[in-house]
This record gives C-alpha cells, sequence and structure tokens, in this order.
C-alpha cells in the first residue's frame, strides 16, 4: 500500500504565488503596451511637422488597425512587435521636432521680453500692457521698465481656476518694488506661445505642440485679464521670504527668460508647465522645498495647498480662510483696468 505524506498532497502556497506574479506581470506588460500604443496614437495626431489632417487620418488608421491585427492574428505576442515597432519609430523621431522662436505668433504673444542687467538695474524690454474693447478685441502695447533688484519688496502668488476641475488651473507671479514711498509691480506668467489660430490644450500639450514663454508684464494685464475680461476665479497670495531671497528670485527669473530668448523650449503639460517653472526657480533658491512630482505641481489648481502647507503664503489663518481672503477677482472687476490698479487692489485686500 502506498503512503503519501501531507507535504506531499499539498503543493503548498509557493506556486500559488508564482502564478498570481505571472498574471500580474502578464497584465502590466498589457498596459505597458496598450500606454505606449496611447503615446502613439496622439504623437502621430499632434505631430507639428504634419498637416493636421494627416496626423489626424494616421493616428485614426494606427488607433483601429492595431486592434484589428492582434484580434485576427494566431500568434498575438509575435504580432505586437509591428505596432510597437511603429511606436519606437515615433519616439526616436521626437528629438527632430525642435522648438523655434520663429514662427507666427498670435499678437498677444509675438513679442518675447529681454532684460539686461547693470549693477543691481534690471532693465525688462517688452513688457506687455494689453488693453481690452472685449474679450476678443485687444490693443497690445510694450515698454521698457527698469528695476532696482535692492528694493524689491514683495512676491505674490497667483492662482487663476479656468476649469470645473480644480486641477487645472494657472499660476503667475508679481513682484512688487519700493520706489520711494511708492510700490510698482510687474507680473511674470509661465505659457504656451500661441501661434496664430493656436487654442490651448492640455493633450496636445504632451507632443512638442507648443514652445514655452515667459510673459512679462503689467498686472492690469496679466491678472485683470484673467478676472476682468476672461471672468475667472483668481487668487492672490502674499509669499513669505527674505528680501534676499526675493532678489536672488527675481534674478533668476530674468535670466530664465533671457535664456528662452536664445534657445527656445517647449511647454509640456506635467513636466514643464506654469507651475513646475515656478518651481524650478524656488528649488534653485532651497534644493529640494518642493517635490516636482507632487499632486499639486502636476495639478497647478492645488499648488496654492502645497504653498500653504509649505509655510510659503504669508498668513495666521487656515487654508480656507486664507483662500477666501486673498480671492481678488471680485475686486478686481470692481477696480477696472486703471493705472493705479496693483496699489489699489492690495488696499482693498488690506481692508479685509
Amino acid at each position: 500500500m502506498n503512503h503519501t505524506t501531507s507535504s506531499e498532497q499539498d503543493p503548498g502556497i509557493f506556486p500559488w504565488i508564482i502564478r498570481a506574479l505571472g498574471r500580474v506581470g502578464y497584465r502590466c506588460v498589457q498596459l505597458f503596451v496598450l500606454l505606449v500604443c496611447l503615446w502613439t496614437v496622439g504623437a502621430i495626431c499632434y505631430c507639428p511637422e504634419l498637416p493636421s489632417w494627416l496626423g489626424r487620418l494616421l493616428a485614426c488608421g494606427y488607433l483601429l488597425g492595431v486592434p484589428c491585427l492582434l484580434y485576427r492574428s494566431d500568434k498575438p505576442w509575435e504580432t505586437v512587435r509591428i505596432p510597437l515597432a511603429i511606436a519606437l519609430l515615433v519616439m526616436l523621431l521626437q528629438p527632430w521636432i525642435v522648438a523655434s522662436n520663429d514662427r507666427p505668433w498670435a499678437a498677444d504673444q509675438a513679442i518675447l521680453p529681454r532684460a539686461e542687467i547693470q549693477g543691481n538695474q534690471v532693465t525688462i524690454e517688452n513688457v506687455r500692457n494689453m488693453t481690452y474693447a472685449d474679450p476678443e478685441h485687444f490693443v497690445v502695447q510694450y515698454s521698457a521698465r527698469t528695476f532696482n533688484v535692492d528694493q524689491v519688496d514683495s512676491i505674490w502668488f497667483g492662482v487663476q481656476e479656468f476649469s470645473s476641475f480644480q486641477g487645472l488651473a494657472h499660476t503667475f507671479l508679481t513682484f512688487g518694488f519700493r520706489d520711494g514711498d511708492a510700490l510698482k509691480y510687474v507680473s511674470v506668467s509661465v505659457e504656451i506661445r500661441k501661434e496664430v489660430g493656436e487654442v490651448f490644450s492640455p493633450v496636445s500639450a504632451l507632443y512638442r505642440q507648443f514652445e514655452l514663454m515667459y510673459v512679462v508684464g503689467e498686472e492690469r494685464d496679466l491678472l485683470g485679464q484673467r478676472a476682468i475680461e476672461r471672468e475667472d476665479v483668481v487668487y492672490l497670495y502674499p509669499m513669505r521670504a527674505s528680501q534676499e531671497q526675493m532678489k536672488q528670485m527675481f534674478l533668476d527669473v530674468v535670466d530664465r527668460i533671457n535664456g528662452l530668448a536664445d534657445h527656445p523650449e517647449f511647454y509640456h503639460t506635467f513636466t514643464s508647465n506654469c507651475t513646475n517653472n515656478l518651481v524650478y526657480h524656488l528649488n534653485r533658491l532651497t534644493p529640494g522645498i518642493v517635490r516636482s512630482s507632487s499632486l499639486g505641481i502636476v495639478f497647478p489648481g492645488y499648488s496654492d495647498r502645497v504653498a500653504f502647507n509649505l509655510g510659503l503664503i504669508e498668513t495666521d489663518q487656515g487654508f480656507q480662510e486664507t483662500k477666501q481672503r486673498y480671492r481678488v477677482d471680485q475686486l478686481a472687476q470692481e477696480i477696472g483696468p486703471a493705472d493705479d490698479f496693483s496699489s489699489r487692489l492690495r488696499e482693498k485686500i488690506q481692508q479685509r
């Protein structure tokens, strides 16, 4: 009579773990292939070197062709090499799509700013000041402005909500400089540089579709157009920083402005957007203070929460109270595009 031990009858948990890991690995490979194919669809569709109709046609062909090819194949894991080879080819062609400062730019972004530093004096050329007849009709004016960096007095962090999804937002900075008994302000906004007829899309901005631009302008332009003309919700927070930190932040921004004028770059929805470019400057002053992978940086609508949690906002109130106090779109609408827009805006904030 044969007698089997319990260990021979029970294979144990080890083979089960192997099978489970195998299934997980298989699903991960499937997910990877899916993501690669979806990325390729977008890269083809939004390739700036192709006519838009041709890009859409080729992308549609790839999107429909891949599942049909795999479904009809008896050996799908061998057949998948074809769409992956196409994806690899598209990926290898990406570096050949280069950023340029020579395109038919939209009127409000046609001229890049540039700065000249002489001692403690910084002169910025092409500071923008747009005036509006209505949201679709405007006059663009430029001027040169000179700032004494030793007189920097404040930094303000702006957040513009333009979507029902809170994560989608735009951020910008305003620097304040003391000029005798008065204060003068200049705003800096990191944006896509639109060509004539282009409209921002967070999806197409993943695929080298838009160049990156630092817009330097009057606050009544950069904040005013968002709060008054577009009627978006806008917050403007005073930042906690020493004068030396403000000075170095401003000079670092100026250096980046000149760098982009000489060496254009692409905007990217996740890796080079309005907020993580500002974080880049902040981390240059205090390395690692903000993680670029933070949810509030990838999704700028949460960036004020990140700043608050890090103690970067000058306030002694809770977050919701701070957010309510520094909501400024309604205040901006009351002031209108006045010459003393910035000083009047801060007077109204102080009265709260």
